[in-house]
């Protein structure tokens, strides 16, 4: 009797656990070398090539997330379309409610896998990544999307333009990035760094780069997506070990009136907030050890950051109903 007792309470207790999900978000850092993301800085490539970059957009494709001892979670037909001059300085995107205890890394495409690059655009929604985007990000019928497309300035006074538009199911492959994640509660953040001087790793920055296609510089580009561009993000760093601030968010969901409490801030800290596109909502400076309210007008779902030194320290997922 007592060993029939003991197999219900440990299948009840595994039927419960298992049934416990947990909702993931992945969260990219925009930034340039040691540098937050931004259209007006200049960096340079492992050539010494100065340039700046005006434009950025790129496609991930075919999520997978491993956990918990060799389980594997696929994020199935979820596409995200990073527009990384248009965001500010991290993208934001929602992965859905998964069964994870312990993340063990993440893996994504860099592109728009075969399956899906010779779809009909006009098949998608309006709002879909894979519908009619302005610039454009499809190339046509036969070649599909635009993997990545990367535009920017150069020159000694920055001001000859280039360009490298990289397609083609050839030149389609895969990041993998070994990740415990950051928890809050139950919600589990994925932050990954993108440092895009390092897309034009190998590649000659000149007025004269202007190329559109799926051989020449298209291969360089794409393989620096897959190879040097992507690392674990220090937000995992930061928001885990070492850092001591804390952010709380009330009510939450919410009216749209909301209430921020923080503490064991630095001097400089930033109270951010951002909608799932990335999109900054709301900035402002936070005191030390201090408290403010926020009114947010629409209904959604958001990301409140504590941003220090252009890092996350803290962050909280807002429901606005």
């Amino acid at each position: 009797m007592n060993k029939n007792i003991l197999s219900i309470a440990l299948a009840l207790i595994f039927s419960l656990s298992a049934g416990a999900q947990s909702e993931v978000h992945l969260l990219i850092n925009h930034r340039l070398g040691a540098n937050t993301y931004d259209a007006n800085t200049t960096t340079s490539n492992n050539l010494g090539d100065q340039f700046n970059i005006k434009r950025l957009d790129y496609y991930l494709a075919e999520i997978v997330l491993y956990h918990d001892g060799g389980q594997v979670t696929p994020i199935t037909d979820h596409y995200v379309l990073v527009k990384v001059g248009r965001e500010g300085h991290v993208r934001l995107d929602s992965l859905g409610n998964h069964n994870i205890t312990q993340l063990d890394s993440i893996r994504f495409g860099v592109g728009v896998d075969a399956g899906k690059n010779h779809s009909d655009i006009s098949a998608y929604p309006s709002q879909h990544p894979l519908s009619f985007q302005s610039p454009s990000m499809h190339w046509g019928w036969s070649a599909g999307y635009r993997f990545v497309a990367i535009e920017g300035q150069t020159g000694s006074s920055m001001n000859l333009g280039w360009q490298i538009h990289g397609l083609g199911d050839n030149n389609y492959g895969y990041v993998t990035i070994p990740t415990a994640g950051s928890w809050s509660g139950s919600d589990l953040t994925i932050a990954i760094d993108g440092d895009y001087a390092e897309a034009l790793r190998d590649i000659p920055v000149s007025g004269s780069l202007n190329y559109h296609g799926s051989s020449a510089q298209a291969v360089t580009l794409l393989s620096n997506f897959q190879n040097h561009v992507f690392s674990a993000g220090a937000g995992n760093v930061s928001l885990n070990q070492n850092s001591l601030a804390e952010l709380k968010v009330y009510p939450n969901p919410s009216k749209g009136q909301v209430s921020i409490k923080s503490r064991g801030l630095g001097t400089n800290t930033i109270l951010e907030v951002r909608d799932m596109q990335g999109r900054l909502v709301l900035s402002r400076p936070i005191s030390k050890n201090g408290s403010t309210d926020l009114q947010i007008e629409a209904a959604g779902i958001y990301m409140v950051q504590l941003i220090e030194g252009s890092m996350p320290i803290a962050q909280e997922r807002l429901v606005v109903k």
